[in-house]
């Protein structure tokens, strides 16, 4: 399967990203990326109009409400998923649908130059992200590359349930493009906050 889509229809083209959408495993590691080429093809090409919403029988107003009724993945999935493949662009689509998660973090991090070197994208198709970060700083030493910490929480329901909301309309804002950029936004919202009360 081509990820790109180009060379369908439109009406066939959504109605194979739905299908493909409907066929992956939530958790299959190689999958983040093609949802994202997916997700990507229906919002610049509006796929969107193709899908009938069962809410009113008509052609689907927004790529939102697509996602809404179409997509099997939350808001913040396809929309950090589109975000990151869109920051990838400048890497072939039938390369870039083969590497997992945690290494398309590691790749943005990457020089143009870098990232598009055959060794590298090899390496992020089939290394673990240790090992690929362990390549990126035994091969290229001048890349700067930023350590991941994990934070974990453990909310009620209702708090969780806020939490994802908030996070979803942020990605979907284009406030945050990620579940961590998101976070991390509004700490340092609410610490200047606090600096400025604290020297008025």
């Amino acid at each position: 399967m081509n990820p790109d889509y180009t060379a369908l229809p439109d009406t066939e083209a959504e109605e194979l990203i739905y299908q493909s959408l409907h066929s992956y495993d939530t958790d299959a590691r190689l999958k983040y990326a093609q949802i994202g080429l997916m997700a990507r093809a229906v919002d610049q090409r509006m796929l969107w109009r193709s899908r009938i919403d069962p809410a009113d029988g008509l052609p689907c107003r927004s790529f939102s409400r697509w996602v809404r009724i179409a997509s099997p993945y939350a808001y913040s999935t396809v929309y950090t998923a589109m975000r990151d493949v869109t920051e990838l662009q400048d890497i072939p689509p039938l390369e870039l649908a083969q590497i997992p998660q945690s290494n398309l973090d590691t790749l943005k991090q990457l020089s143009g130059g870098v990232r598009k070197r055959p060794e590298v994208l090899k390496a992020a198709m089939t290394q673990k992200n240790e090992a690929f970060v362990a390549t990126i700083q035994r091969d290229f030493p001048d890349q700067h590359l930023s350590k991941r910490k994990p934070f974990r929480l453990n909310p009620t329901e209702e708090q969780r349930a806020e939490i994802d909301e908030a996070i979803e309309l942020a990605l979907q804002r284009g406030d945050a493009r990620s579940r961590e950029e998101a976070i991390f936004m509004w700490a340092v919202e609410y610490r200047l906050e606090c600096l400025e009360v604290k020297s008025a």
